[in-house]
């Protein structure tokens, strides 16, 4: 029989076996990852594993052509943000002449954007989600559906900036440490869809662009290798 009494299920995801949270279908654990990274069972995706595709885009951005490429990308990402920060400063004197404070997903992006390119460096902000582009095309099986994906670019987008970060005391290392905030599903999914069509996206086509001159590279190869092979055969 399905139970579905508060609190007297177990948890779905396998190897678990602890009591649900509520209406959930996860335990207390699961319900927050699954909140913060958009599946229960998603491994987060840290900065080390992204650190061999940003020294990959690194490497590229030293020919001239590719330095450009990416000085526009990151022109295209701070002119859009901007943009978006001026709409925040508006809304914010707006608020403050009215006495009136707006909680909207959409006024909540605005404030997102704005504290993320006010605390952290544009081009550091590029190169990590463009990885994080790369790496859905070469690995797509390191995220479970989109919407962990989304969830996995938005953590990548406020890491290491001054956007929804807490101060944490942990009393066994006496350090004061940092964490993300977790962020409502709706606003989540707004940053993310921003996150692709702003520079993720670009992310998708530099893996793309990289694929084919390798495929080309290699069909060279292999025609060279070939007709090699044949003029031995022949003889002279």
């Amino acid at each position: 029989m399905h139970i579905t009494t508060p609190g007297m299920g177990l948890c779905c995801v396998s190897r678990c076996g602890k009591p649900t949270r509520g209406y959930s279908r996860y335990c207390g654990k699961h319900t927050l990852h699954d909140q913060r990274h958009g599946h229960p069972e998603q491994l987060p995706v840290l900065k080390r594993d992204l650190r061999s595709t940003i020294d990959r885009l690194e490497r590229w951005a030293r020919h001239p052509d590719a330095a450009c490429t990416l000085s526009s990308i990151v022109d295209h990402y701070r002119e859009n943000a901007e943009a978006l920060a001026k709409r925040d400063l508006k809304l914010r004197l707006e608020e403050d002449r009215c006495g009136i404070i707006h909680n909207t997903v959409e006024r909540r992006l605005l404030r997102t954007v704005a504290n993320v390119l006010g605390s952290k460096n544009p081009r550091v902000t590029v190169l990590e989600l463009l990885a994080l582009g790369v790496m859905y095309e070469e690995q797509s099986h390191v995220f479970k559906n989109h919407t962990s994906f989304k969830s996995e670019a938005v953590i990548t987008f406020l890491r290491n900036s001054g956007a929804f970060r807490k101060k944490t005391y942990r009393p066994a290392s006496g350090k004061v440490t940092a964490a993300t905030r977790y962020l409502p599903r709706k606003l989540t999914a707004a940053i993310g869809e921003w996150l692709i069509d702003t520079m993720i996206i670009y992310g998708f086509k530099l893996s793309r662009m990289w694929n084919d001159e390798a495929r080309r590279k290699q069909e060279a190869k292999d025609r060279l290798t070939t007709a090699t092979r044949e003029t031995a055969l022949v003889g002279p």
